[in-house]
């Protein structure tokens, strides 16, 4: 392995470790355990409370990847000489939109029914 492919790998180690990073600190502060919680939360038919939030945080682990996976892909096919600094390929990632995005709260009337019925 050359100087050139060990700063590729490099590149692409700090770009996955970038890439890790964004989707937990999006599960953090959305209080989920982890990505499986997230993942059993926003699963196809489930009707938890959670369950938007969940998936919209889902589609920006998708995003993530896929910027990762083209990310990587470039860094592997340039050459040394061409090769960017890690700072700006992350630049390039989709990094969180606000918090407010993911969590859209409780819908305002789901509770209307219970009050009429008294």
């Amino acid at each position: 392995m050359n100087l050139e492919d060990q700063n590729q790998i490099q590149t692409i180690m700090d770009l996955r470790a970038l890439a890790r990073g964004l989707i937990s600190s999006v599960v953090t502060q959305l209080e989920y355990e982890g990505l499986l919680d997230v993942m059993i939360t926003g699963r196809e038919g489930s009707n938890d409370l959670y369950a938007d939030e969940a998936r919209r945080v889902l589609s920006y682990v998708d995003a993530v990847w896929n910027a990762f996976y083209g990310l990587a892909a470039q860094v592997r096919n340039t050459g040394k000489s061409e090769l960017k600094t890690v700072k700006e390929y992350a630049s390039m990632m989709p990094f969180p939109p606000p918090i407010e995005y993911f969590s859209s709260g409780l819908h305002p009337g789901l509770f209307d029914d219970a009050h009429d019925s008294r």
